[in-house]
């Protein structure tokens, strides 16, 4: 995996979502439910504006956004290391574990036969009341929070960084 830009200044901005509980209703504005595996918990959710993300490695390539299917979430926590390293500065890194530690928020993104799933960590649930409908947006936030991508076609997660410096 390989790791990419790290974020600005620390911002959250919830975004009310729709109340649609339509699971695998792919493009419509909602939630999808928490699902749970071993070591893992997590929301289903699409984004507040689904022309609003880019595909990663896309090009810029605007994606609509669904509820993902649970297996491509299984997929993903199973090919998901079990930690990576956080670096907060020059000569300072230390290692995270990406266990049950972060709640995961997951949404589907396809653009023409080009499907991803996004993933979301965040460290303190109990912080950020509705995380299991909202998306949220992260700015920075250090090793609380982190963001990957799946080739869902692959099952490659092909990227993954945490949200800056903290």
């Amino acid at each position: 995996m390989r790791r990419l830009s790290r974020h600005g200044v620390f911002r959250v901005a919830p975004v009310l979502l729709a109340s649609l509980s339509l699971v695998g209703c792919g493009g419509e504005s909602g939630k999808g439910g928490v699902v749970e595996g071993d070591g893992w918990r997590g929301a289903l959710l699409t984004t507040p504006d689904q022309r609003r993300i880019a595909l990663l490695g896309g090009g810029g390539t605007r994606a609509d956004s669904r509820i993902p299917d649970r297996a491509d979430v299984e997929r993903f926590e199973e090919a998901l290391p079990p930690s990576e390293e956080f670096t907060s500065g020059p000569g300072a890194s230390e290692t995270i574990q990406l266990d049950e530690g972060y709640v995961r928020q997951y949404t589907e993104l396809v653009a023409g036969e080009e499907r991803q799933l996004r993933v979301q960590g965040i460290c303190d649930p109990e912080g950020f009341a509705g995380w299991e409908s909202e998306w949220l947006e992260v700015m920075d936030g250090g090793s609380c929070f982190w963001n990957a991508a799946m080739d869902l076609e692959s099952g490659e997660i092909f990227y993954f960084s945490f949200n800056g410096m903290g």
